[in-house]
């Protein structure tokens, strides 16, 4: 997955402690790539865009996960007068 593609059909999912994509029971099918941030949480894209929405809740049922969403970008107007925001 690239750093700068379009996000519109990726899911971000955040497991329970004993969680992983392996129990989602994903297929091909349905998932074009993905990409591990941590123990807890992989961004996964969608094959068809179009199915984000239902493989969403399809996520939220299965007791592994805490929750799952669309990626999105966040936005904000301005930064905090941090002079160690940098270092974070």
């Amino acid at each position: 997955m690239e750093d700068d593609a379009n996000i519109d059909d990726e899911i971000v999912i955040i497991y329970q402690n004993d969680g992983s994509v392996k129990d989602q029971g994903l297929t091909t099918n349905q998932i074009e790539a993905g990409k591990k941030l941590n123990d807890q949480v992989d961004i996964i894209k969608v094959k068809d865009g179009d199915q984000v929405d239902a493989l969403v809740l399809e996520l939220l049922k299965n007791r592994h996960v805490l929750a799952a969403q669309k990626n999105t970008y966040m936005k904000f107007p301005a930064l905090p007068n941090d002079p160690k925001l940098a270092q974070a």
